[in-house]
């Protein structure tokens, strides 16, 4: 049975490289764009969500699909670059009300990593 669960995870973890994509232009694209516009599109791929902290809707399969990308990209946390360096939309880590946050006006004015909030350490 564990070579099933391995092949379905990894068919899952294909529909999103696939979605990545840029030169495949598949009309299934359309259906993800709509469930991901609300969160960053392709950028949830790039960021440290957990799928019961999302704050959309997501059809199962999707949902799914989303899982096993988190498994395979698990990022630990655990020095302050690795603090400064994640995505903040999305992140499991930073939430209100138990969700994650996505805020497409911040996005687009380039507000997209946890560094902007914490000072540079300079040594002396």
């Amino acid at each position: 049975m564990l070579g099933i669960q391995s092949m379905i995870l990894a068919q899952r973890v294909m529909v999103l490289k696939r979605f990545a994509d840029k030169d495949n232009t598949s009309a299934w694209k359309i259906t993800l764009n709509y469930f991901f516009s609300k969160i960053g599109g392709e950028l949830i791929l790039k960021s440290n969500f957990d799928t019961q902290k999302l704050p959309v809707y997501l059809p199962v399969f999707h949902k799914e699909c989303l899982d096993a990308w988190s498994v395979l990209n698990q990022s630990l946390v655990l020095s302050y670059e690795d603090v400064v360096h994640q995505v903040i939309w999305n992140n499991k880590n930073i939430t209100v009300q138990g969700l994650s946050l996505f805020k497409t006006h911040l996005f687009s004015k380039g507000l997209l990593r946890s560094a902007i909030f914490f000072p540079t350490l300079e040594s002396s």
